[in-house]
């Protein structure tokens, strides 16, 4: 049996260590000693198989952490918190996120290994959430693996470069999986000791440490994020965010960490910034798989009520009443290019693919996420997502009804042989006649106004008037978005999307 055991866990541990303070400031606690519940979740000192290296017993001794602020000022190296491993959604079950929670003593190595390879780019390494330590009972792991060791980081991107796309991997991999004879990388790839998740890997070899993998993510795997925009009310009148706060930390009362410029992460995994006179609140990146839409806009509605509460105790704090407004709702799926020759053809680039999807998502989408005021629904293509936007819903339910739609839509649709208008209507999809998509009236994409029909169909009924399709049928607009969900409900449905 091989064991992943660091040097500072149960097989290096000698007499009782239990309640002892390291140079953190945390205490150390065997495992097996909390919480009936906690100790279920964790499985300290159980043997599992990882279905890599066999049989290795997970972690025993943890570090005992008792709020965010302490995780925060809790420094593993120099440029790394105990924190920026902490940072998990709603997979992970709501008993290991109550304060205290526990962190394998593990990450300490992990940390170590980042440490060498921010010194080696000499810029900003950005861990994503979920990326860190994820307990055995995280919802997303398909088996026990070097996460729930703490010896794992998914890293999305490095200074200014996302890390979302194999070529982007395969480069980083190249320059950093040399750093260490403990680091080796696995490539992009389908076969044994690769990775076609979008994670890059880099493992730790038994050798060097006695842990069995530590292991460096970069992270890339197909993804939906949403965005909305919050315009901000002070005083019962209009304000810009900047010119009233400078930048969010006037107002934040959470635990938050700098990203960049006025962005700022919380503790859900969701960032607050300040972009052109709006307060915008983003989502992480939540993989494509069954229940993501529900996953992604619960994320929304959090951190948006974190966000809320907030600008509540600062309102009481100034006396000033405030109000959020809502602006608009971006829904963001990742563009995944294959690596042949005729994925990179111009009638199959994201360029490509947007436009046709500005013919098929509107009228799903104008029954979801719009009403009678809407001033339309865009798609823009923006290099590595498919960014779909429309006016701000402000409906939890409608919000991952719409997510839904539109990541099995566009995920579906992603893997066709072409992006022409054509190849939907050869499937039979039901395309408006006398429709056509205009610019978009923020960078460049497409824009599915009233002005882009002969009637309005935001103000129309939706089972009323018939509206004329390309394969000389008429249909309501009701009829269009059923038979348009209906289609790729059945497509999506058998690969795994929502």
């Amino acid at each position: 049996m091989s064991s992943r055991a660091t040097t500072t866990d149960s097989s290096k541990v000698e007499g009782d260590t239990s309640g002892v303070e390291d140079r953190l400031g945390l205490t150390i606690v065997d495992g097996l000693g909390l919480d009936g519940e906690v100790c279920e979740l964790l499985r300290p000192g159980k043997v599992v198989d990882d279905g890599v290296t066999g049989e290795c017993a997970l972690p025993r001794w943890f570090y005992e952490v008792p709020s965010w602020d302490t995780a925060k000022n809790a420094a593993l190296t120099p440029h790394f918190t105990l924190h920026e491993f902490m940072m998990v959604d709603l997979r992970e079950d709501a008993r290991v996120r109550r304060w205290p929670r526990y962190v394998p003593l593990g990450i300490t190595l992990l940390a170590a290994h980042l440490e060498l390879l921010r010194l080696e780019v000499g810029t900003l390494v950005w861990v994503s959430a979920n990326g860190g330590y994820r307990s055995p009972a995280h919802s997303r792991n398909r088996s026990v693996g070097a996460h729930s060791w703490g010896t794992a980081a998914d890293i999305y991107r490095i200074g200014d470069e996302f890390l979302d796309t194999p070529e982007r991997i395969a480069r980083a991999a190249d320059r950093l999986g040399g750093l260490c004879p403990a680091l080796r990388m696995r490539p992009w790839g389908h076969g044994p000791g690769q990775t076609d998740d979008g994670v890059l890997r880099s493992i730790a070899k038994k050798d060097v440490t006695d842990s069995e993998e530590v292991g460096i993510s970069i992270l890339s795997m197909p993804g939906v994020g949403l965005e909305a925009e919050l315009e901000l009310v002070v005083d019962e009148a209009p304000a810009r965010p900047e010119a009233i706060f400078g930048d969010p930390r006037a107002f934040l009362r959470a635990p938050y960490l700098h990203r960049t410029g006025t962005s700022y992460q919380l503790a859900t995994g969701g960032a607050v910034y300040f972009d052109t006179g709006v307060v915008e609140v983003a989502t992480p990146i939540i993989e494509i798989e069954p229940g993501c839409a529900a996953r992604v806009g619960r994320s929304l509605w959090e951190t948006i009520l974190l966000v809320r509460e907030s600008l509540d105790a600062w309102e009481e704090r100034e006396g000033r009443p405030t109000r959020l407004v809502g602006f608009s709702m971006h829904y963001n799926v990742s563009f995944e290019r294959q690596g042949d020759r005729a994925s990179r053809a111009p009638d199959r680039s994201v360029e490509a693919l947007a436009r046709m999807l500005s013919y098929l998502l509107p009228p799903p989408i104008m029954l979801l996420a719009a009403n009678r005021r809407s001033t339309g629904v865009g798609v823009r293509p923006r290099r590595s997502r498919i960014e779909v936007t429309v006016d701000f819903t402000p409906s939890p339910a409608l919000v991952i009804a719409t997510a839904a739609v539109v990541t099995g839509i566009v995920w579906a649709a992603m893997k066709w042989p072409t992006y022409r208008l054509r190849e939907a209507e050869r499937r039979g999809l039901p395309i408006m006649a006398d429709y056509e998509p205009v610019a978009h009236t923020s960078r460049q994409g497409w824009l599915a106004n009233a002005g882009s029909y002969p009637h309005d169909p935001f103000s129309e009924t939706p089972a009323g008037r018939r509206w004329k399709t390309t394969d000389g049928r008429s249909r309501t607009l009701r009829e269009i978005a059923w038979e348009t969900a209906r289609y790729f409900d059945g497509i999506s449905s058998g690969s795994g999307t929502p």
